[in-house]
């Protein structure tokens, strides 16, 4: 048969209680033996705080050397127990045994409410590990998404600056962009345009050369000087 609440090796003794008994103090140096002996027991019984009311079993359970030496002194000590159908019950250790095991039952519930929240926080953690990759993934793309048309933009303003984005735009779409013929006034601007940007390449050209030149001059005189005597 199960035990109605765990094994405790332990029970609250209350030495004042104890010694402010008129009837503990009343008792034989055996009968005090018999009623700590019994106490003991009923701790350790399946219902704690009781012991079979069976004769033959009662004595050898208080610790007495014999069936008459219990029967002489059993009267006093059997009165610190009440009789309920097949037991005498110790009320005060039936209530601490009730006790213990509201006590018990309380701990096991915060222990089993802590594991649930620890296993929930690292079930939560992992899940939000197994996610991050993913996270990573879709912001990488946002980020490349968003680089490509910001470099969108700036190529269309450049085209846009160089009368350019029509022409673009058209080419784009499969579509031939058909222009204005243009003015002798614009054909001559143009032709202006591209005479003195022809001169100012031609310039920069020569004044790069002469600078080649006089470099390898300050560097290489003995070399620069045969050639001219070679010459």
């Amino acid at each position: 048969m199960p035990r109605a609440t765990p094994t405790w090796p332990w029970f609250r003794f209350d030495a004042l209680e104890w010694l402010a008994s008129r009837e503990i103090r009343l008792l034989t140096a055996a009968q005090r033996g018999y009623l700590i002996q019994l106490l003991a027991e009923s701790w350790q019984s399946e219902v704690p705080g009781t012991v079979p009311a069976d004769p033959s079993k009662l004595w050898r359970l208080a610790g007495a050397r014999s069936q008459r030496d219990w029967e002489r002194a059993a009267g006093p000590v059997m009165a610190q127990f009440a009789l309920h159908g097949g037991w005498y019950v110790s009320a005060r250790l039936l209530a601490a045994g009730q006790e213990m095991h509201e006590l018990s039952a309380t701990r096991s519930q915060a222990a089993q409410a802590k594991w649930l929240k620890t296993k929930v926080g690292a079930d939560a953690h992992a899940s939000a590990n197994a996610l991050q990759p993913q996270c990573d993934k879709k912001e990488e793309k946002e980020e490349k998404k968003g680089k490509r048309e910001e470099r969108a933009a700036a190529s269309a303003e450049s085209l846009k600056k160089l009368g350019l984005a029509d022409i673009f735009r058209a080419a784009a779409n499969g579509k031939t962009l058909s222009t204005p013929p243009l003015s002798n006034e614009e054909l001559a601007r143009r032709r202006d345009v591209i005479t003195k940007q022809a001169a100012t390449l031609q310039t920069k050209a020569a004044a790069r050369q002469e600078s080649i030149v006089a470099n390898l001059r300050a560097a290489f005189p003995d070399l620069v000087g045969r050639g001219k005597d070679s010459e």
